[in-house]
């Protein structure tokens, strides 16, 4: 950055560039820095415009990939558990190409109203009335719901999202956790 009067002006990347280069004007040779030729400097930007082509044609470009046709269940889809109790939840995401990752964007208690209520390592200190969901790391396929100490039916969701999509696409399943 340099003051140009009361004001301060970043640099723009031209002037750091010729800076660069006019420190090292003395010890340049005719040959390229670091012995690249320029089409080698290239590669690194159309290998990264390789790979996001194919995650956007679908998942790796597997071919045949329609988002709308992904499901989502939820095992079991209606569990009792006791107050203060947990019980392991299982979601499959069918439908999608062969090198996609299925794994579930997130995990909701409709009964929590809005309320994160997922964990990893330490149960949220904030009220849960429908209880939490205990995450493994990993792609959130199984997760372990623990019931509040209240009785109540609470349906817990897993939410799949194709998140690059425009618009946005998600798949939900469900199970619902009865609290005697």
């Amino acid at each position: 950055m340099e003051l140009a009067g009361s004001m301060v002006r970043p640099w723009s990347r031209r002037e750091l560039f010729q800076g660069l280069q006019d420190r090292s004007a003395s010890t340049r040779s005719g040959k390229p820095r670091y012995g690249r030729t320029p089409a080698l400097r290239r590669f690194p930007f159309f290998v990264t415009l390789l790979f996001l082509v194919m995650l956007l044609t679908g998942c790796g470009g597997g071919g045949g990939f329609k988002p709308g046709n992904v499901t989502v269940t939820v095992s079991p889809t209606a569990v009792t558990v006791p107050a203060n109790g947990q019980t392991t939840l299982q979601a499959v995401v069918q439908g999608l190409c062969s090198t996609c990752n299925p794994a579930i964007y997130v995990w909701i208690i409709t009964e929590n109203n809005g309320v994160n209520c997922s964990w990893i390592n330490t149960p949220p200190a904030w009220p849960c009335p429908g209880g939490t969901i205990q995450e493994t790391g990993g792609n959130f396929l199984t997760v372990t719901y623990h019931a509040p100490t209240s009785s109540g039916t609470f349906h817990v969701t897993a939410e799949w999202c194709d998140c690059l999509a425009n618009p946005i696409i998600t798949k939900k399943g469900s199970s619902v956790v009865t609290v005697p």
